[in-house]
């Protein structure tokens, strides 16, 4: 990995030395205010430590490449608009170009991007707009993690291009939430109240009233959700656990999720069955298995799971974590544990409670207690108990999520890995008490 580093007329001999190095296999220079590394299928990071893109990150799991390339974060030239239909944004960050161009992941990759905390004033929307430098289109891409503390924001994608932090003026107009039985999203108000979260907003769909402010210019309807998942299969999926925000879905009939589209994932359910699936409040779960969906597998491929794998998921209003303050959740509903392999019927989650500290990001103590495989285990954050767990060596990898204003539910989706035994996985949904 290389720091941002300005090339000077002195530096001519360590240049041509570096080009020299470059034919023989080495890494040249990076790029002039931006940095450049070599990174496999084992995965990796790259940083820009110094400049204007300082604080610039690309981390990329393993199984993202499928060879080594040479991986650059340079300056980049401004994206023109938000990439979101109806609002009006002002840039609040530098552009980003990330090389190299079109490359294509098998994975989820963060982008971290600085933008200017004086510019996206505490109570405006962030997003990070993305340009393809090929065709030229725009798409917005709403947030994974917001610090305001260093000025950095964090979205996924599965493709390079160039990017840039903005502000949305007035907000993203009214949201509607998704509702006990899947609402359609508020329509984009005109309202008089204030910017951002918490004006009088648009009248939200069949599922309650929108929460957004005056909305730019008219305000856009922009369905907003954030989606946790865990992923059981022996094939390979493009990333097994993880969670990314939804600006299109199709909700089932009665609780359980259709299709979804992301800008880093896209999945439909296709001929699977939706199975374990509950709702409380806005929260969605359940557990797509026994068929095959679409979008899933390798390289955006469909993905067949037997009826005891499963796309184990959450899915349910996104709203950003509160700014302070400790709340206590029980267990409100689970998907059954599966494993990977499918080689047993799926377990039940006996019990579960979460404990979240709240502020710029989420602190999680977790109790939970399943079964499967014939085996009890106990999952907590000081280890696991139970089977070929009470030897040592398994080990909890889970995404957390908040939903609702002011967090009245969380939840969790989990990978409980077993060394040599296929890894458990199922998703749970708490309420705050």
């Amino acid at each position: 990995m290389h720091s941002s580093r300005l090339v000077s007329p002195a530096a001519v001999v360590l240049l041509a030395c570096a080009l020299s190095c470059r034919l023989s296999g080495g890494l040249p220079p990076p790029p002039v205010g931006g940095a450049n590394a070599k990174i496999g299928p084992s995965g990796g990071k790259l940083e820009v430590r110094e400049g204007a893109l300082a604080g610039t990150t690309v981390t990329l799991p393993p199984g993202a490449l499928f060879t080594e390339v040479e991986v650059t974060i340079a300056p980049g030239t401004p994206v023109e608009g938000s990439g979101l239909e109806g609002t009006v944004s002002l840039p609040a960050g530098p552009p980003v170009r990330l090389g190299p161009d079109g490359l294509q992941f098998g994975a989820d990759v963060e982008v971290t991007l600085p933008f200017d905390m004086q510019v996206a004033a505490r109570d405006s929307e962030l997003i990070v707009s993305v340009r393809d430098d090929r065709t030229g289109d725009v798409k917005a891409s709403l947030p994974m993690r917001v610090d305001r503390t260093r000025g950095l924001v964090t979205v996924t994608t599965r493709h390079f291009s160039t990017a840039q932090s903005q502000t949305v003026m007035g907000g993203l107009g009214g949201m509607g939430g998704m509702g006990g039985a899947g609402g359609a999203g508020g329509a984009g108000g005109a309202g008089a109240g204030g910017a951002g979260e918490g004006g009088a907003g648009g009248e939200g769909g069949a599922g309650g009233a929108g929460a957004g402010g005056t909305g730019g210019t008219g305000g856009a309807a922009l369905p907003r959700s954030l989606l946790l998942y865990s992923l059981g299969t022996t094939q390979a999926p493009p990333m097994r656990i993880g969670k990314v925000v939804v600006t299109d879905l199709t909700p089932a009939p009665r609780t359980g999720l259709s299709a979804f589209d992301s800008p880093s994932l896209v999945g439909s359910r296709s001929s699977a069955m939706d199975l374990d699936d509950g709702a409380e409040g806005t929260v969605r779960w359940g557990r797509w298995a026994g068929g095959t969906t679409v979008g899933l597998g390798e390289l955006g491929r469909d993905l067949t799971l037997s009826a005891t794998q499963g796309f184990h998921y959450v899915i349910g209003d996104y709203e950003p974590f509160p700014s302070s303050g400790t709340i206590h959740y029980d267990l409100a509903g689970a998907t059954k544990p599966t494993l990977d392999d499918g080689s047993v019927p799926p377990g039940a989650v006996r019990a579960g409670a979460l404990d979240v500290a709240y502020g710029v990001t989420a602190e999680v103590t977790y109790d939970l207690q399943i079964d499967v495989d014939d085996v009890s285990y106990h999952l907590t954050n000081a280890g696991v108990t139970g089977g070929v767990c009470d030897a040592g060596g398994c080990m909890v990898t889970g995404a957390f999520g908040a939903y609702g204003t002011g967090a009245p539910h969380a939840a969790l989706a989990i990978e409980l890995s077993r060394g040599s035994a296929s890894p458990v996985r199922f998703s749970a949904v708490f309420r705050a008490m």
